[in-house]
């Protein structure tokens, strides 16, 4: 198996976070509590954030953050699927044989 190019994988997975197009974007119970603005002040908190680096981010995928939104502690996940939903993506750099999900939480639900 050849190495994944992470600036393909990360270009992909900024668009799911920025525009959440490109694969399905869940939110958890405990944020979805919180109200619906407070999810539109998370998503648009994730989608600005552009703090990776190598302590946060050492495969350079842009698939994983903590954001502070609406005071709280916000973090999202980006996973890589087959396109049965049964398992791991084996190729996540390309979008028809990859379904990509972001999780988006609270941190203390994690």
């Amino acid at each position: 198996m050849t190495a994944i190019p992470p600036p393909k994988v990360a270009t992909l997975n900024d668009q799911l976070r920025q525009t959440h197009t490109g694969g399905h974007v869940l939110i958890s119970v405990g944020l979805s509590g919180l109200g619906q603005i407070t999810v539109l002040v998370a998503l648009r908190a994730i989608a600005a954030f552009s703090d990776f680096d190598d302590a946060n981010d050492p495969f350079g995928e842009h698939d994983f953050g903590v954001v502070e939104a609406a005071g709280q502690s916000i973090m999202f996940k980006i996973d890589y699927y087959n396109q049965a939903l049964s398992g791991g993506s084996d190729a996540p750099d390309d979008p028809t044989r990859t379904i990509r999900i972001m999780t988006v939480m609270l941190a203390h639900e994690y």
